[in-house]
């Protein structure tokens, strides 16, 4: 072996050695990639079975309205990181949850609730994150964090449920407004709605009671 080729051999070397150390600083300088999770406590009262039914009293007009779980469904986001002028945001992942009811006249079918949840930068630091759900018009379907403790006990068509949580959504207007509107909708753990009011000064007041689910 020549002196020549000797050198090469050794440039190879310290070249390799070199790039490693290079990868494994850059590595170790990368923060590790948070995962920002929802309450489970908040996902027992919202992430329903698909195909789970319900059957509620229409107040309208006493009919019964058949109501099924078409959509329930919760995955994990990689979202990048977001150089700022300020601050940089580190890539993380978060969770995002969608829910949507559907309404069943025979074979024909209309969304009844469609709600998304996701997951704020703002909740960086959080462990278990509360969960917002939201119909695409803003409007608050739930909200629990995991230190909320909701404590509402009632009875709806007879049936008596503990520890009911209760959403309250107004659209901002005065109550004297054509436009106003005001949902208030009751979540049991477990069940899922067992019942909403939706108030409107331009409109009719509705209010759907479960009177059975499987």
């Amino acid at each position: 072996m020549t002196a020549f080729t000797k050198f090469l051999i050794t440039l190879f070397i310290v070249s390799v050695t070199v790039s490693e150390l290079s990868c494994k600083k850059s590595s170790d300088s990368e923060p590790p990639v948070i995962s920002l999770s929802f309450s489970d406590k908040a996902l027992e009262y919202v992430k329903l079975t698909e195909g789970k039914y319900f059957i509620y009293k229409n107040s309208v007009n006493a009919i019964l309205d058949s109501v099924v779980v078409t959509e329930s469904f919760l995955n994990s986001i990689l979202t990048p990181k977001t150089p700022g002028s300020m601050i940089i945001i580190p890539a993380y992942y978060h969770e995002r949850f969608r829910l949507k009811l559907s309404k069943f006249n025979g074979t024909t079918s209309t969304e009844w609730l469609y709600g998304i949840a996701d997951i704020p930068f703002s909740y960086f630091s959080s462990d278990t994150a509360a969960l917002q759900l939201q119909e695409a018009d803003n409007s608050s379907l739930f909200y629990l964090s995991h230190s909320d403790q909701p404590a509402l006990n009632i009875v709806v068509e007879g049936r008596s449920y503990l520890n009911v949580l209760l959403a309250v959504w107004e659209n901002g207007l005065d109550i004297s407004n054509p436009l106003y509107k005001k949902t208030l909708t009751y979540w049991a753990k477990g069940t899922g709605i067992i019942k909403r009011e939706i108030i409107s000064t331009g409109g009719t007041n509705i209010t759907y009671s479960l009177i059975r689910n499987n």
